[in-house]
């Protein structure tokens, strides 16, 4: 049940015009649990949650227009996958996804790739290149600020084939298709996710692809930590439901408190991917630019609470001294205020990024380009 205070915050931004969708994100509580307050409270009405759902059931009810569905198939037949050709079209994963399989499309689509035997098992066949106007344009785009996955919604590329353009012209060649064949390579950063196999949406379960899609509606990507962990989808679904409880559900410790933890460890633990996912969730969550950048370099500089403090330091030390630590070791916390429900928490985050820190690190785990131009700016 939500303290007094929670309550008081989640009016507060409800008077100041704020949707149900930020003040959940805001406030770290559910989305149902703010429309229960605000509809206790009075603040919306009734019948709108009713109004909401109608809603939604209708948009699930639309069909895709069949000049667009041509195009959807004319595109998944080149060997787009279903969430690239969502993402660039701005549409939901799941439509694309029943669209094509009701077409009986998906099933004769994956048997080809097979029959033909294009790459290695499990892999692809190259995409062709994109055009030298086209590669300009990618360009361009990048350079007044856009995002791999706002670029490919305007040029409909798919993302790794923007972030292979952006990775050449970073190292100043140019974006033209190549005269002749590249010579056989090790997948580059921008090409891979992980040094093990990653496998296509399509072939996992559908309660797998169904959270991929609501991650893509949500940020408008899908974290690669969720393409990488779903090599054992049931792993992926059962690790999923406990980070995500643990780091956005109603605690002990705020949500900022739990990214301020997820940072330093991360940082210590010289984890590239969490570093990037994490500092952008705080600077999203914070509308700090600066934070999760002094974290990062030395935390004991931040500016930071002592509660705060007393939590890094904590953090940190579970990190680097487990064996030797002692029940005087949790003094420190207790003086700060934080009780043993907070400790354990507490404890369970760092030992939450200290798993996903090593998986990443040992197993070459690559993060999602456009984490490190979120939020950049002060909010």
């Amino acid at each position: 049940m939500a303290s007094n205070a929670v309550v008081e915050q989640v009016l507060a931004l409800s008077r100041e015009g704020k949707s149900i969708t930020e003040i959940a994100r805001e406030t770290g509580l559910p989305f149902r649990q703010v429309r229960s307050l605000l509809a206790k409270a009075g603040q919306i009405e009734a019948g709108e949650e009713q109004a909401e759902d109608a809603e939604g059931a209708g948009r699930k009810r639309e069909e895709i227009p069949e000049e667009l569905l041509a195009q959807i198939e004319a595109r998944y037949a080149q060997g787009e996958t279903v969430i690239d050709i969502a993402t660039s079209l701005e549409l939901n994963y799941q439509r694309v996804l029943r669209s094509l399989r009701e077409r009986g499309v998906l099933r004769q689509e994956r048997r080809g790739r097979r029959a033909k035997g294009e790459g290695k098992a499990g892999g692809k066949g190259p995409a062709a290149e994109p055009s030298q106007q086209l590669a300009t344009e990618v360009l361009e785009l990048a350079q007044q600020g856009q995002s791999p996955v706002q670029i490919a919604r305007a040029t409909g590329l798919k993302v790794r084939q923007i972030n292979a353009i952006l990775q050449r012209g970073s190292r100043g060649g140019t974006a033209a298709a190549p005269t002749t064949p590249a010579p056989a390579r090790r997948p580059s950063r921008h090409d891979a996710t992980a040094w093990l196999r990653v496998p296509e949406p399509e072939d996992l379960p559908e309660a797998v692809q169904t959270l991929f899609g609501k991650f893509l509606e949500k940020t408008g990507l899908v974290p690669n930590v969720a393409r990488n962990f779903a090599l054992l989808p049931e792993h992926f679904l059962r690790w999923f439901s406990y980070y995500d409880y643990l780091m956005r559900s109603e605690g002990q410790l705020s949500r900022r408190e739990r990214e301020m933890i997820a940072v330093v460890v991360s940082s210590h633990n010289q984890c590239e991917y969490c570093l990037a996912s994490h500092s952008a969730y705080l600077r999203e969550l914070t509308g700090d630019p600066v934070l999760p950048e002094a974290l990062a370099a030395n935390y004991r500089r931040a500016e930071v609470t002592p509660r705060e403090r007393a939590l890094l330091d904590f953090a940190v030390q579970m990190t680097t001294a487990s064996p030797r630590m002692e029940e005087d070791d949790l003094e420190p916390l207790r003086r700060a205020g934080l009780s043993d429900e907070a400790i354990f928490e507490a404890a369970q985050v760092a030992a939450m990024f200290n798993l996903t820190n090593r998986l990443a690190n040992a197993l070459g785990w690559k993060p999602n380009a456009e984490y490190y131009g979120m939020h950049r700016a002060y909010e």
